[in-house]
């Protein structure tokens, strides 16, 4: 029995490419193989007879090198800003400012600046408000224990009402459990029965800056600061110094209907700040310890007496509100 079985294919067909890139028409290949002409561009199949070429170029699209040139755009360094001038404005707009948070958006400079604000006399007394009346709320009386907070008078009563803990073992119960957070106190007398919760910001630092430039500080008035938003009492001043030298300044006070402040208003008395032959300055008990008032709406005047090697000087001061 001679011939091979119609499903086998001669060994041959088996290493022919699948398709062709050439110029010139390969023949009669084989069914279904394809075949680019790359002298016309179109792109050909073989029918299942292998008799003849099936154009199919209608289907399919081919790029040239100026279609691909086209595609490669790049983008000039105009467009790199204009985006990123419009990442920034789409994240200034974005952000929203919540209770004490100031967002300044400076389009010009490129920036976005996000600050804490300074906590006024109220929020400190809203704050207190708050802790206290949380701690009334969370308090729960248990057997022979009576709790009353009284919100004019500020107090929480942990009384004993019969047999159990006695008073003391109540107040002493309590005082151990309550743990002072960020920013508060909690202070118990146990001789006065008496439970302290308080907050610690009550302290606040004001700074002012004396820059001569890079030459030696002149005497003369060099700046303003204020108007104070909220009340309070200057119990201490630092002075520092980039180098060693001297300086004596004098702060003027006046409100803003009277500004400026003349040297009629002083404030310092005795207790200038000053540095002398040194590089710091300190004074932390000012007028024998009361210290110099401040009242809201209250604007200083920095005006130096007398300097000399300083070229610039920090002064802080440390601020008790009330």
């Amino acid at each position: 029995m001679s011939g091979r079985h119609p499903d086998i294919q001669d060994a041959s067909e088996l290493h022919r490419p699948t398709h062709y890139q050439q110029a010139t028409d390969p023949g009669a290949v084989g069914a279904w193989k394809w075949w680019l002409d790359t002298d016309d561009g179109k792109v050909y199949v073989r029918n299942a007879a292998n008799t003849a070429w099936l154009d199919i170029s209608a289907g399919v699209h081919t790029h040239t090198e100026a279609d691909i040139t086209d595609f490669a755009h790049t983008h000039p360094s105009t467009d790199t800003t204009d985006f990123a001038e419009a990442v920034r404005d789409t994240i200034g707009a974005a952000l929203t400012a919540g209770n004490n948070i100031d967002i300044t958006v400076n389009d010009p400079g490129d920036t976005i600046t996000i600050d804490v604000e300074a906590l006024t006399s109220a929020d400190i007394s809203d704050l207190a408000e708050f802790v206290r009346d949380t701690v009334g709320t969370s308090l729960v009386a248990g057997t022979n224990v009576t709790i009353t907070p009284d919100d004019p008078t500020d107090t929480i009563t942990v009384a004993a009402t019969g047999g159990g803990l006695t008073q003391e073992q109540v107040e002493d119960v309590v005082a151990a459990l309550v743990a002072a957070g960020k920013g508060l106190t909690a202070t118990y007398n146990d001789a006065g029965n008496l439970l302290t919760i308080d907050n610690d910001w009550e302290y606040t630092t004001v700074s002012f800056l004396i820059d001569g430039g890079g030459s030696a500080i002149t005497t003369g008035v060099k700046g303003d600061l204020g108007p104070f938003d909220f009340a309070g009492v200057v119990e201490a001043w630092t002075a520092l110094a980039d180098q060693s030298g001297s300086i004596v300044v004098d702060i003027w006070k006046d409100s803003y209907a009277n500004f400026p402040p003349t040297v009629a208003d002083t404030i310092t008395g005795a207790e200038k700040p000053t540095i002398s032959a040194a590089t710091k300055g300190q004074d932390t008990s000012l007028a024998a310890g009361t210290g110099w008032a401040i009242a809201v709406g209250d604007i200083w005047r920095f005006n130096v007496d007398s300097a000399a090697t300083v070229t610039r000087v920090t002064l802080s001061f440390k601020v008790r509100r009330t």
